[in-house]
């Protein structure tokens, strides 16, 4: 999910969208001795990709067996009680769910103790810029802008910035983990949320663009990856990607992977407002 928060003159907006998060593998089988098969699910909010390895530790029926889980970059979880047949239950700490199906006998032998899987999963890519655009135009209908489509940029970028730093006074941190916390002071999506000193399943970006930065009509905004790089010092480029002979002012040299972008309703933006983007990726 993730929000617009513009302030000043012209308005206040807040906007929904789903985006793209990292994806989960199907699970293979390992040392296998019992007849338990296990399912991989969720969805894996990682920034880098990574490899579960997931064993049976000890034999029993529901609410006894368990199985640990061990990550290949460090994201480790377990003993887990399974709690029942085609329950879905965690697997480390990013997302990832699985579930046990015990067997033609309903339970996990002592032979299916040592039985692994391996779940490989697929990061996503830290974000690293917002990027706002006037989409060259108005939409053909401007009460009705167009579903997204795919491709690498905005149809039209004039200005993106990188992800801010601590900014106490709207209590916006640039990147975290996230856990929830009804006394969190951090509000996202009518749930309160406080920072974690560990990797959670909820991870929050905020871009700012302040006094002076992009100003101009806005039409649609998006979230580029790690891969990103600028023509000019700094958090903030202007004028879109590079091109010698068509675009010589632009300031960004690469665009980076575009992980998510929204076509919105015309907004204008001018120097005296600041305009706020979170991103919440939750597994």
């Amino acid at each position: 999910m993730s929000e617009i928060l513009i302030e000043g003159a012209g308005a206040q907006w807040i906007v929904q969208m789903i985006t793209r998060i990292g994806t989960v593998g199907t699970a293979v089988v390992g040392t296998h001795d019992g007849d338990d098969t296990l399912t991989a699910g969720g969805a894996y909010a990682g920034t880098v990709d990574q490899v579960y390895t997931v064993e049976i530790t000890k034999a029993g029926d529901f609410g006894v067996a368990e199985y640990t889980v061990t990550g290949s970059n460090g994201d480790n979880s377990g003993p887990t009680i399974i709690t029942g047949e085609d329950a879905w239950t965690p697997c480390g700490n990013l997302g990832v769910k699985v579930m046990l199906d015990f067997g033609v006998d309903g339970v996990i032998s002592g032979a299916a103790v040592g039985d692994t899987w391996t779940i490989s999963c697929i990061g996503i890519d830290e974000l690293k810029y917002c990027a706002i655009g006037d989409a060259g135009g108005p939409w053909p209908d401007p009460d009705n802008p167009p579903d997204e489509v795919a491709g690498e940029g905005l149809i039209n970028e004039y200005a993106r910035v990188h992800y801010c730093t601590w900014d106490d006074t709207k209590n916006i941190p640039g990147k975290c983990y996230l856990v929830e916390d009804v006394n969190g002071r951090i509000y996202v999506d009518g749930v309160n949320y406080s920072i974690s000193d560990a990797p959670t399943n909820a991870v929050l970006y905020s871009f700012v663009f302040g006094f002076s930065q992009g100003v101009g009509t806005v039409r649609e905004w998006g979230l580029f990856s790690n891969n990103t790089t600028l023509r000019v010092a700094g958090p903030y480029a202007e004028h879109g990607l590079y091109d010698a002979e068509t675009n010589p002012d632009g300031e960004v040299a690469t665009l980076g992977t575009r992980v998510a972008k929204k076509n919105i309703l015309d907004w204008v933006k001018i120097a005296q407002d600041t305009l706020i983007v979170r991103q919440l990726f939750i597994g």
